[in-house]
């Protein structure tokens, strides 16, 4: 099983992983500056709180999954999140694609998400249409990935309460 996760990344130092192989990649908020593939890190501990739920060798419900981590969350604003967010589904999505991981199951998880209500605004606003591209590139990508079965999502509702739904649980 593949396990593909877009988070503020992974301390693949700490004990549940320290001992496995974590593909880590590093998304910049620039499209033109490489992609970085770099031993994991955290700028909150969020990622590694959720991949070692997930995935810990200790205490994870998954500890045999082959771990992929894009940390894409860093406290920009709307507009550099969802760049950074498509960006990392694009490179989730190619790595599932290789001939090594086809055949096998693959998730995707999004522990993160855009109040519904902002993300309704900046379309209406229109002001940036780099933002209306970044956020139907993800609803896009989501969709393909499950209808055609290249990989379950897992996507989170946000923190807004009942009835409060975010992006991209809402695609």
């Amino acid at each position: 099983i593949a396990f593909g996760m877009l988070d503020t990344g992974i301390d693949a130092d700490h004990c549940e992983f320290a001992s496995r192989t974590v593909n880590f990649r590093y998304l910049p908020l620039r499209f033109e500056q490489p992609h970085r593939d770099v031993r994991g890190f955290d700028v909150s501990g969020h990622g590694t709180h959720v991949a070692g739920i997930v995935c810990g060798r200790q205490f994870g419900v998954a500890p045999d999954v082959r771990l992929h981590v894009g940390s894409v969350i860093e406290s920009e604003t709307i507009l550099t999140s969802a760049a950074r967010v498509l960006r990392g589904l694009n490179w989730l999505i190619q790595t599932f694609d290789r001939e090594d991981m086809r055949g096998s199951p693959r998730i995707i998880n999004l522990s993160l998400g855009f109040d519904r209500d902002l993300v309704r605004q900046e379309l209406r606003r229109d002001i940036d249409a780099r933002f209306k591209k970044h956020i139907e590139g993800m609803r896009l990508i989501l969709n393909q990935a499950s209808v055609t079965g290249e990989a379950m999502i897992f996507a989170a509702i946000g923190n807004g309460g009942a009835g409060r739904a975010g992006y991209p649980a809402l695609f």
